[in-house]
């Protein structure tokens, strides 16, 4: 029985193909982390913008509740701090609300090298992650130091770290959550309508604006598996279950931090904070998880088109036709010149030449 004439059994084993991409995953990977840092190094001033807003934003928030103006007399004084609090919460989750472009900006590029067996979805997202954590560490180091003492939160140092700790893991699960949404809409405007949802879904149901008991029975649900929330009780409980909210007021058997815990609908167990750090950090890996099954498994929407603005046709038009008008006397005198000396040379030929 004659073999066909490309037998896989007669050719060289360096010639076919054993694995779908050309290196291993762990080469894919430090490629592409080398590849995300210099862009990250050219995109820097976004990143330092990012950092330069949020400074201008808490020297405005340290001077709005400032120390000398806040008491803590009662359960109301205790409500001024959850707003402080909250509001910190809410600068830390907008923050992260600016992956949604940049990964929008580079998904067509992905979807390209992705189809042509490039790298795996995994190795794209990897690096967008791990490469964030530093400048999270940044922000919120520069947001809590430059805050926290001046506002007047509980002097312990160790609470001061605790929230410090906690905001880096929400910074995460925020720009992990857009990351996931950019991924899922690949789309500008469908992001950015999820997005602005889910913001708003997130600060309804975060246990600030609407307290456990004011949640209706058909949103409870919502209520506990919003990060907000993990996060918004983990702060408090550390916050006010310290010293300076240990005073009992008169006709009261509680401390006051209990009592303003309990005013507005939060946990006032200790523990709690630790099931907030452990919430935020399960919800960070699940948004990047989703991420790259996102990345993996969705299909760019449309086509890719090379399409070019009437803007720059004008644009282009002009610069021809200026550069036209700056060369048209030599041009037209090398013209003339060239068909004087072509009718010589068709003078020149005999005539049965073109009878041939």
């Amino acid at each position: 029985m004659s073999l066909p004439p490309h037998s896989i059994r007669q050719s060289h084993p360096a010639a076919l193909t054993t694995k779908k991409y050309g290196i291993n995953k762990k080469e894919l990977l430090k490629a592409c982390l080398s590849r995300e840092y210099l862009l990250m190094k050219r995109n820097n001033f976004a990143y330092i913008f990012e950092l330069a807003q949020l400074t201008i934003m808490a020297i405005i928030t340290m001077t709005v509740f400032l120390r000398t103006q806040m008491s803590r007399d009662d359960v109301t004084d205790g409500g001024i701090y959850i707003g402080a609090l909250f509001f910190g919460i809410t600068v830390i989750l907008f923050n992260g609300f600016a992956e949604l472009n940049m990964t929008i900006a580079a998904l067509p590029v992905f979807y390209k090298q992705r189809d042509l067996l490039f790298y795996p979805a995994g190795a794209f997202s990897l690096p967008s992650w791990i490469l964030k954590i530093p400048i999270s560490i940044m922000e919120v180091a520069v947001w809590v130091f430059v805050t926290y003492y001046v506002i007047g939160f509980d002097p312990n140092v160790k609470r001061l770290f605790r929230q410090y700790l906690l905001l880096v893991i929400l910074n995460q699960v925020a720009s992990g959550l857009f990351r996931f949404l950019a991924a899922a809409g690949r789309d500008v405007i469908v992001t950015n309508t999820c997005g602005s949802f889910a913001l708003l879904v997130l600060m309804v149901l975060g246990g600030f604006v609407l307290s456990r008991e004011d949640v209706k029975k058909w949103w409870i649900w919502g209520y506990w598996i919003s990060p907000l929330m993990y996060g918004q009780n983990a702060l408090a409980a550390n916050e006010f279950l310290g010293k300076q909210w240990r005073d009992v007021p008169p006709n009261s058997t509680e401390p006051l931090g209990v009592l303003v815990l309990k005013s507005r609908g939060f946990f006032p167990q200790a523990y709690w904070y630790w099931i907030g750090v452990g919430a935020l950090f399960g919800y960070m890996f699940l948004f990047n998880g989703l991420y790259t099954l996102a990345l993996g498994f969705l299909k760019a929407l449309g086509k890719p088109k090379a399409v070019i603005s009437e803007e720059a046709i004008n644009e282009s038009s002009n610069d021809l036709s200026s550069d036209g008008a700056a060369q048209s006397p030599t041009s037209s005198s090398s013209m003339r010149k060239g068909s004087d000396q072509e009718a010589r040379d068709d003078s020149s030929i005999p005539t049965s030449f073109y009878h041939l």
